[in-house]
């Protein structure tokens, strides 16, 4: 092992994580400042702030308790996490509401819109399919397909297609169980809420949509629909574009913490991010505003280096992906942490944890049996069109629904021949068609 190698990746993580703390904290002080209410989002930046805080006051990590540091990060990296868990369980069930109110919208307001020929809309899906020769982006393509199509499922039917495709996991490991399970009933929006955030808003406006009788609303009951949907839609993604930005803070602020007694100081640049950081926390709590002439001037020395730094952690962390666990002894787990702290899933359990015990044919039984209890609570509570909606939602992410791309035509055939209504299909060709523009778009 070369020692030197080792020490320049502390010293690079430090720098990287340090600079790019730097650049995104001010966003951070925008988002406060422009708070009107104490929201659990607030409170928890404000943690954050006065870990920052602690952290600018000292001369070094060594005059801090990095103990208790690295554990009030990770208390709140927790926090966070359970937010975004919640704010995502929302977004599903928006995300189904959403085509619910896009088929009401065929229905209501182009009544003699006619299909058309199912013949011409299966070559269409094929073509945006098949497009792309790597096997990835036509799998990723299949499965947006039959999230969007009509089925008319018997409730049994759709359990046995649930049974035979996670039949696969018997003698698997119970973490990859596990995962697809989290999975599923992520797309049916039937996980249980884990925080204790305030999400009355968001209820109220379920409630509406869940009340909905598609037969029954007029063109401007659901004008209004839309708009509350629009505004509580946005909401949730604003609200989860902050907490990603205080999830990528948190894992600088913890590379700092974790790398700080190992990575060589380069005290010119320490002091510029240092100053940053003080100013960004005296804007906060004086609740002043930074012109645009100091933010240039603050940020101007700072231009180019995350960029180098970043380039340079390739090199070093291919080398250190190359040493066995062993031969790392000590500097392991440190550096560990710190390759997924800055990977692109900020989200990312920075402990190796998981059962990884196998699979037994009476434990699969039960977990599917359990899933199907939940399904059939769930199912007795919502309308039939959400109910479809839902079950190709869970079809779409299941392993091994649909083994060619032939079976996949005969499938797309017979949701379409099996549907008599022509607004599901008209909402499902207008979903698919905004799709493969923006996917011709990114070509």
């Amino acid at each position: 092992m070369n020692i030197q190698k080792i020490n320049s990746l502390y010293t690079t993580y430090n720098r990287f994580s340090f600079t790019k703390l730097s650049l995104n904290y001010y966003a951070l002080s925008d988002i406060i400042l422009g708070s009107e209410v104490s929201l659990p989002f607030i409170e928890d930046a404000m943690k954050f702030v006065g870990i920052v805080s602690e952290y600018t006051a000292a001369d070094s990590l060594e005059h801090i308790n990095r103990e208790k540091m690295l554990n009030s990060l990770l208390k709140l990296r927790e926090s966070n996490v359970k937010s975004v868990e919640n704010l995502t369980i929302y977004i599903d069930k928006f995300n189904i509401y959403e085509y619910m109110l896009a088929q009401m919208d065929f229905k209501i307001k182009t009544p003699e819109y006619v299909f058309g020929n199912i013949d011409e809309a299966v070559n269409e899906i094929l073509e945006f399919v098949t497009v792309k020769e790597n096997q990835s982006a036509v799998g990723n393509n299949i499965k947006t397909v039959v999230e969007l199509l009509p089925v008319r499922f018997t409730k049994n039917k759709f359990y046995s297609l649930l049974n035979d495709g996670l039949s696969i996991y018997e003698n698997g490991s119970k973490k990859a169980l596990e995962g697809i399970l989290y999975i599923i009933r992520s797309n049916a929006a039937i996980l249980n809420i884990s925080s204790a955030d305030n999400m009355e808003y968001y209820d109220k406006v379920l409630e509406k949509l869940e009340s909905i009788n598609i037969n029954e609303v007029s063109e401007e009951e659901l004008k209004k629909l839309q708009e509350e949907f629009m505004e509580a839609t946005m909401s949730l993604l604003s609200v989860s574009e902050e907490r990603m930005l205080l999830q990528e803070l948190i894992n600088d602020m913890l590379i700092l913490t974790i790398t700080g007694e190992k990575a060589l100081r380069i005290y010119d640049e320490e002091i510029q991010m240092k100053a940053i950081l003080k100013k960004v926390n005296e804007t906060i709590n004086d609740k002043s505003i930074v012109s645009d002439d100091e933010l240039i001037a603050m940020y101007a020395p700072l231009e180019g280096k995350q960029e180098a730094y970043y380039e340079k952690l390739g090199a070093l962390e291919a080398y250190f992906e190359s040493l066995d666990k062993d031969k790392v002894g000590e500097y392991y787990d440190d550096l560990s942490k710190c390759s997924k702290l800055t990977s692109n899933s900020p989200f990312i359990e920075l402990e190796e944890e998981g059962n990884f015990e196998l699979v037994t044919s009476n434990e699969l039984e039960e977990a599917v049996n359990t899933l199907i209890g939940e399904f059939n609570n769930l199912f007795a509570k919502i309308s039939k069109p959400v109910r479809r909606i839902i079950m190709s939602r869970v079809l779409s992410v299941l392993p091994i629904f649909l083994n060619s791309l032939t079976e996949f035509e005969k499938y797309v055939i017979s949701c379409f021949e099996a549907c008599e209504n022509d607004y599901e299909k008209c909402a499902c060709m207008d979903f698919l068609r905004e799709l493969m523009v923006d996917d011709y778009d990114m070509e």
